[in-house]
C-alpha cells in the first residue's frame, strides 16, 4: 500500500501533511478531540452529523435547493460537479480528480469512472474524510450520501463498509 509505506517515512511529504501541527501530543487520534475541534485549521477539522452532511450533500443534488430556500447558484453548482483536474495525488497517494472545493472520482482514457467511490455518475463530487468516512452528492441522480464513523480505519479512502452502502443505495435506485 502505497499510502501506508509513506506515511511511515517520517521524512515523506506524506508523514508531514498528516502529522501537522507537529505539536499534538495524541497524534492523529488527537484530531477527535474537543480541543482540536474548537481549533481553526484551513482545510481539515470539519465537523457534521452524518444526518447534516447527508442533508447538505441533498441540497447540492437538487440544485442547491432546500426547504423552498436557494443556497447555491447554478453556476457555482456547475463548478462542482466539473472536473477541473485528475491524475496521481502525491499526498493520498492514488489517482484522484478534483472540482471546484471538491473531490472526484478519476476518468479512464475513455472518459469512463476508473472508481466508484463517489457513486456511479461522472458528475458526482465530494470529499473523504480522516479515517475512512465520505460524503457526496450525485446531482444526476438526486442522491446525497454521508458516512461518519466513531472509529477510523486504516488508510486514507473510505473502504468496504462505507462503499457496500453506496453499492446498495445505487443497486435500489
Amino acid at each position: 500500500m502505497l499510502f501506508a509505506r509513506a506515511f511511515a517515512d517520517p521524512d515523506s511529504l506524506v508523514h508531514r501533511a498528516f502529522t501537522r501541527p507537529a505539536n499534538l501530543p495524541g497524534g492523529l487520534a488527537e484530531w477527535n478531540t474537543p480541543r482540536i475541534w474548537a481549533a481553526t485549521f484551513p482545510s481539515v477539522g470539519g465537523i457534521a452529523s452524518a444526518e447534516g452532511l447527508a442533508k447538505f450533500y441533498a441540497m447540492l443534488a437538487n440544485g442547491g435547493t432546500q426547504n423552498g430556500s436557494t443556497f447555491f447558484k447554478r453556476q457555482t453548482l456547475d463548478w462542482m460537479s466539473t472536473r477541473l483536474t485528475q491524475g496521481f495525488d502525491h499526498i493520498l497517494q492514488c489517482d484522484m480528480a478534483f472540482s471546484a472545493g471538491f473531490m472526484m472520482d478519476p476518468l479512464d482514457d475513455n472518459g469512463q469512472k476508473s472508481r466508484f467511490l463517489f457513486g456511479t455518475s461522472a458528475s458526482a463530487f465530494g470529499h473523504i474524510g480522516l479515517g475512512g468516512s465520505l460524503g457526496f452528492a450525485d446531482p444526476e441522480r438526486g442522491i446525497g450520501f454521508a458516512y461518519l464513523m466513531s472509529h477510523w480505519e486504516a488508510g486514507v479512502l473510505p473502504r468496504e463498509r462505507c462503499t457496500g452502502l453506496v453499492d446498495a443505495i445505487y443497486e435500489a435506485n
